[in-house]
Formats: structure tokens, sequence, C-alpha cells
């Protein structure tokens, strides 16, 4: 493997993106000695925050030859992601058993939990989804989940599993706690409106990721 170089992590980045971008095997990479304490600090590598150090190799990106005076064409085999999504109507019951779009294109039917598979592409940052039975259309941001283990990350679970309003990042140190004594108290947890070890594990649980 060539020399590797460190790279700084940006809004959005996520190892199979990168990995897609840069024309390395992602696990490889992973894998390397020189990423070992981003491996401790990170459990998913898909789950990364801006600024953490991501050790890439060193290479030039794969060039192709042009035939002057011609048509050249060129295809490319990118990778697909799988995002898992549980869906739930404004009743907070899960939407189960309905078709489903997928960027105005039908994809499946969720099953009784409300969940579904969507695979996307590492290029994409966004998808547009829609369930039978509901007005809204849902819009998945894709690779804009911060690691638990930080208080943004904290957020987001909460967030998209209700307990805070939409934009959740305006809500204060109070708010957040109160919906964190919710969600502790709901998962049969110490209500102490902290985010400690134990609240995480189960953020990361009961949000999939």
């Amino acid at each position: 493997m060539p020399e590797m170089i460190p790279y700084i992590v940006r809004p959005g980045d996520y190892l199979t993106r990168i990995a897609a971008r840069r024309g390395f095997d992602a696990q490889d990479v992973w894998q390397h000695e020189r990423n070992a304490s981003l491996r401790e600090r990170r459990p998913n590598p898909e789950v990364l925050e801006a600024g953490d150090i991501l050790y890439i190799p060193d290479q030039e990106p794969p060039r192709k030859a042009l035939t002057t005076g011609s048509s050249n064409r060129f295809s490319v085999q990118l990778p697909r992601v799988t995002v898992d999504v549980a869906l739930t109507g404004s009743d907070g019951q899960p939407l189960a058993n309905a078709r489903y779009w997928v960027d105005g294109e039908e994809a499946g039917t969720t099953d009784g939990e409300g969940k579904v598979a969507v695979e996307v592409r590492p290029t994409q940052s966004s998808v547009s989804l829609r369930v039978e039975g509901s007005p809204d259309v849902y819009l998945l941001r894709l690779a804009h989940l911060d690691p638990v283990s930080t208080d943004a990350g904290v957020r987001q679970r909460l967030t998209n599993l209700r307990y805070l309003p939409e934009d959740g990042s305006l809500v204060g140190e109070e708010e957040q706690a109160e919906a964190l004594r919710q969600f502790q108290q709901r998962s049969g947890l110490e209500t102490t409106g902290a985010p400690n070890d134990e609240t995480r594990e189960r953020l990361v649980s009961e949000h999939g990721s």
C-alpha cells in the first residue's frame, strides 16, 4: 500500500464516500494500523465527525486516456450504501406494510414495523421518501449524523426519535436534558437527564446507528 497521509474529515464525509471519491479500498484503509486510534473512537466508520483524521493512501486518482477526434465513453461502478429507516405517522404508529417510493420511483413495501432499507450511492447527499397512506414526503439527508459520543450526535438522535423538535440544534440545555429524561424513562434507564454511556448505547440501539 502507498504511504499513508492524513485526511481531515469534512461535514458529510463517511468512509465509503471518501473511498469512492479517492479510489481506495475502504476496508483495507480502515484496518490499517495508522487508523487504529480512530477505529477505537469511532466504532462505525460510516459515522465520522468533521475534524477526525483518517489516514488514506497517498496516490493519484486513476487516469484514463482520451482519443482525440472521436467519442470517448467511460463507465464507473460505484458501491452502494444501505440506509435503514423506521417510519412512523403523525400518531407515532409505524407506517407498516405500505408501499413506498424513493426519489419518485416505487421501491418496495415497509415491513411490519414500518422499516425500509434504502440503497444509495455514496455520491448522493439526500433522497426523498414517500409512503402510501401518508401525505408527507420525507427528505433523508445522508451522512449528516455525528457520533453519539458528541453532544451534536445525542441531539440528532433525540430529534430523529421525536424527543426534540425538528430543529434540535436550537434547543437549550434544559430542554435537551428533559428530552433525555423522557428517553431514559421510556427505556427503563436511570432518569438523570445526562448522556451517560448506557444512555448513549441505548440511543444508538433505538436509532439504528
